[in-house]
């Protein structure tokens, strides 16, 4: 099960808020390992997009006739006015049907050896959009082709079924309409084909502005468009359409096939003329763009059937998966284990956009190398003028510090741990006066520790700075502890990003909780020097160090908050998928910590068609 955010009341500064969704995505798992990001786009999704395009492509009427050959079976084609014209002016788009041969319009089509004719427009049936079939249908194997239901917003047929001379029935068929009625269509398979772009050609405007920022930022030639088209050169044909009297009809079965050839070969040219329907289209850069998170060098489609308790079924919900990869090899097409989408959230949800837990762990660790502003080298030195002591302490950045590194994910309490800190630097000294009489001993020890644990809708980094001293003196035999050693600062900051995204863009919001653990103060002097006063500057000295100490880590601890926040804003967005522009929202790490983002339509048309509104059915 994946996470995401509540709706409604809005999670207090830094607390976790988990609820569950359908939603996962495991990319982390071995069998995923080539894929850095993946682009899931529901078949709600896909036919949302194919039916704006078919109601674009319903103006073109097809008509055409057939007569037997004079004094032959073979059946050719007519010209309808010609067709008029012999048959003394009788329509066979006006047949009754059912007449017979005492019908004149029946009698003097069949006169002329009138076999059949149909009249149809491309587009959507005008149906209610629930009873629309599916315009494509993606298969059950992650490489199956696409089913493609070829629909028509007019559709009539007409034809004579002779039965010896002198006897005809009509037939005259037209495609129901209105509540209740089922359109009719053809069951294709189709392939899908992945081709070039040229970024000068027309695109739709969203692409069009990015391809435009693309090239302002690193040229024209440094990234590659590519649009991802249903290839009706590859359909091949699966199922007709049942008319009652006509399909079922043995008499007229061979005219039946005839006309429906010819009829779906000449609808198929005429769309290929509006233009191929694009899914989608996509970006892959040649080399890192400015400003950057990740550059994607290839892709490979993938059909991700809907899992019904394990089991691949036809769905709504099945997506079209874009497998994309940093490295030039396309990853390997692998079945998913899970749902993209639920089939609840389709009406809602168009996709999801998922980076890999490894890579997004990977992008986090350049933000977070600010860390190493907090290692810190401490020193401390000490030093006596006959029977007076001095301590000398010091402290700045180290010189080799470390910074947080990527490790295997393991559990955290709110989700995953994906980066630890370590680092620590001890200094001591010791001083005798001069009589031999007593010997003072100082320990200043410095360590930061740090964690990074996706979760939720957050990424939580947690970080603890400790400073250890202790002071101890050793006089006429006897040692005494003046000051334990101890944490005399020890405090845990806790940044929380709340993640949502703006634009596109993720935008992580930043809110800190500081906890103090530090030690009380505990200097007691002790000895024959402790109490003639002779340690009262060495306490002054070492209290003085704590406190200069406690406000310089206050303000790194402050330093590498912002620094964080200020680049995890800067991440531009992954990919850009969509023929018209997808908005992303709701983001959030399953609960394998892939960054999963939802996807939906920015245009109100393309959700309407989303969510089965009335653009559905052809004007």
């Amino acid at each position: 099960m994946g996470c995401a955010p509540c709706s409604g009341e809005q999670p207090a500064p830094g607390e976790l808020r988990v609820v569950q969704s359908g939603m996962a995505s495991d990319l982390s798992a071995a069998q995923f390992k080539d894929i850095d990001v993946a682009v899931a786009v529901t078949q709600a999704s896909i036919n949302a997009t194919m039916k704006e395009y078919l109601s674009k492509a319903s103006s073109l009427e097809i008509l055409q006739c057939f007569v037997y050959k004079k004094g032959t079976t073979d059946i050719v084609e007519i010209p309808y006015a010609e067709l008029k014209a012999n048959a003394k002016g009788s329509d066979p788009f006006s047949l009754k049907d059912g007449a017979d041969q005492t019908d004149p319009d029946v009698s003097n089509l069949a006169t002329v050896g009138f076999v059949g004719a149909f009249k149809a427009k491309g587009g959507l049936p005008s149906v209610p959009p629930a009873n629309l079939p599916s315009i494509v249908g993606l298969g059950l194997h992650s490489d199956s082709r696409l089913d493609f239901n070829l629909t028509t917003s007019e559709f009539q047929i007409v034809g004579l079924i002779l039965a010896g001379l002198g006897s005809a029935t009509a037939i005259n068929k037209t495609q129901p309409t209105g509540a209740g009625a089922k359109p009719w269509y053809y069951n294709f398979k189709v392939d899908l084909t992945q081709v070039a772009q040229d970024p000068t050609n027309k695109v739709p405007p969203a692409v069009r502005n990015r391809i435009e920022q693309l090239i302002s930022e690193v040229g024209s030639g440094a990234f590659s468009v590519q649009k991802l088209l249903l290839d009706f050169e590859t359909a091949s044909l699966v199922a007709n359409p049942v008319i009652k009297g006509v399909t079922d009809s043995s008499s007229y079965g061979p005219t039946w096939r005839t006309i429906s050839k010819v009829f779906t070969g000449a609808y198929f040219d005429e769309l290929r003329k509006t233009g191929s329907p694009v899914f989608s289209y996509s970006f892959t850069a040649k080399e890192a763009l400015p400003q950057s998170t990740l550059t994607l060098k290839s892709l490979v489609h993938s059909t991700a059937p809907y899992l019904n308790e394990g089991k691949p079924t036809e769905s709504t919900a099945s997506c079209l998966v874009y497998n994309i990869t940093a490295q030039p090899t396309p990853p390997n097409i692998v079945p998913f284990t899970w749902n993209w989408v639920n089939q609840d959230e389709v009406s809602e949800v168009s996709g999801v956009l998922a980076v890999r837990r490894g890579v997004f762990a990977s992008y986090l660790t350049g933000p977070l190398a600010f860390s190493s502003g907090l290692c810190w080298d401490t020193g401390c030195s000490l030093s006596h003028d006959f029977e007076d002591f001095t301590i000398r302490t010091s402290w700045g950045s180290s010189q080799h510090p470390n910074s947080f590194v990527a490790v295997d994910a393991k559990p955290g309490p709110n989700g995953l741990i994906t980066h630890t800190l370590s680092y620590s630097h001890t200094a001591s000294d010791d001083s005798e006066d001069a009589l031999h009489t007593c010997t003072i001993f100082m320990d200043f020890n410095y360590s930061v520790t740090g964690t990074v644990e996706l979760g939720g809708t957050q990424i939580i980094i947690s970080v603890t700075p400790v400073v250890e001293m202790g002071f101890h003196h050793h006089e006429l035999g006897v040692q005494y502890t003046d000051l334990p050693l101890r944490s005399y600062y020890k405090k845990t900051l806790t940044i929380t990003y709340s993640l949502s995204t703006t634009d596109g863009k993720l935008t992580a919001t930043q809110s800190t909780k500081t906890v103090d653990n530090s030690a009380d103060w505990a200097w007691d002097s002790q000895g024959i020097e402790g109490l003639s006063g002779a340690e009262d500057q060495l306490k002054g000295q070492l209290h003085s160090t704590i406190s200069s100490l406690n406000d310089s880590l206050d303000r790194s601890c402050q330093d590498f908050a912002q620094s964080l926040t200020n680049n995890l804003n800067d991440a531009e967005q992954w990919i850009f998928p969509g023929t018209d522009s997808f908005v992303a929202s709701d983001v959030f790490f399953s609960s394998d910590c892939d960054l999963v983002t939802h996807l939906r339509y920015a245009s109100p048309q393309m959700m309407s068609l989303m969510q089965g509104g009335g653009a559905e059915t052809a004007s």
